[in-house]
């Protein structure tokens, strides 16, 4: 039998595991031995006990009960066995029982984890169909940081459904060594099918341009300016929460919206491409990684192209003649509308002679 641990999920706390023994103690007072400051929890909880052989989780006599998710809402001296998958909630906290080391069966403790989350009416109830619902919509995702800074580069996959930002190893998924990044900095966690970031840091989280108040959340669209500290970051997602893929020619338009505009070098389209193929990423996440645009730079051609008219190439390059010819059209139709704007600021340009 693989020994068992506690996943907790406390709101505005990064995720922790707790070894499951007999004895262990959880509550609001200092002398539990998991400690939970929350006022819906009573000051000794609920504590493991051994019954029939088996490890189970009885309640103390507490005065909101011991909710297993999906079962029974347990009162003083009621118990419920603990095995892989078991969900159980105290207060506003959530515990999920996981297999230590535990490899093979990861995907089942995602999936478990997703629903102590999400914590809606629909996972608690959904059972095993819902739980592989939840993996298969995290697994599409495929979300991902793409860390575009001067010093750092890198592309990091959110391969956990509750993914922790920050300076050190033993608190975070993805370790930012820079000193403007908190220790613990920032959570992204998958709910309800989206992902939202929320700030655990003191020296700040931006979506967008909008710093977040601590331990606030907020929902992350894909292709969205993301800010630890000083750090800039794009956030990626390969499908949407509708189970969507981006347009991928919204991609290739944005690069020739970067070389139309000089931000980018049209000897470089071709090979962001290929290795955007190669790599199954987008364009986008090559030239950042390559440090030769930036996340702004990236994101204000993302716009521009969702009305660029591109041209009607074939293949992975979009490159040649088509490319060449496409750029003289912008350059016509700007200096068009440059000539029309001068025409009605000065209007007497159109008079000959005296």
């Amino acid at each position: 039998m693989p020994e068992l641990a506690f996943r907790i999920s406390e709101p505005g706390k990064p995720t922790k595991e707790v070894p499951i023994k007999v004895g262990l103690s959880l509550g609001r007072l200092d002398e539990n031995t998991v400690t939970i400051v929350d006022s819906k929890i009573s000051g000794r909880h609920a504590h493991v006990i051994e019954k029939d052989g088996q490890l189970v989780i009885e309640d103390l006599g507490s005065s909101n009960h011991t909710h297993v998710l999906g079962g029974a809402s347990l009162k003083g001296g009621e118990s419920h066995p603990l095995q892989v998958g078991t969900m159980i909630q105290l207060g506003e906290t959530k515990l999920v029982v996981v297999a230590v080391g535990e490899s093979a069966g990861a995907d089942k403790t995602v999936a478990a984890q997703m629903i102590t989350l999400d914590g809606d009416d629909e996972g608690e109830s959904g059972g095993a169909a819902a739980n592989l619902a939840l993996l298969a919509a995290f697994k599409a995702a495929r979300a991902r940081l793409v860390i575009a800074n001067e010093a750092i580069r890198k592309i990091a996959d959110i391969d956990k459904i509750e993914f922790v930002i920050g300076r050190k190893d033993e608190s975070a998924n993805l370790v930012i060594e820079h000193q403007g990044v908190s220790s613990t900095h920032a959570a992204i966690r998958f709910e309800k099918k989206r992902f939202y970031i929320e700030d655990l840091s003191t020296n700040g989280t931006f979506v967008g341009n909008e710093k977040l108040e601590s331990g606030q959340k907020r929902h992350l669209l894909p292709e969205t300016h993301v800010r630890f500290g000083s750090i800039d970051a794009l956030f990626v997602v390969s499908a949407d929460a509708d189970g969507n893929a981006p347009d991928s020619k919204r991609y290739r338009n944005a690069v020739e919206v970067l070389i139309a505009e000089g931000r980018l070098p049209a000897s470089q389209r071709d090979d962001a491409i290929r290795d955007a193929q190669n790599e199954n990423r987008h364009p986008g996440e090559i030239l950042l990684q390559k440090g030769l645009i930036t996340v702004e730079d990236w994101l204000k051609a993302f716009k521009k192209a969702e009305f660029f008219v591109a041209s009607g190439g074939s293949g992975g390059g979009a490159g040649g003649a088509g490319g060449g010819a496409k750029n003289l059209l912008i350059v016509i139709v700007v200096l068009l509308l440059a000539l029309v704007i001068l025409l009605i600021a000065k209007p007497g340009l159109l008079s000959f002679g005296g």
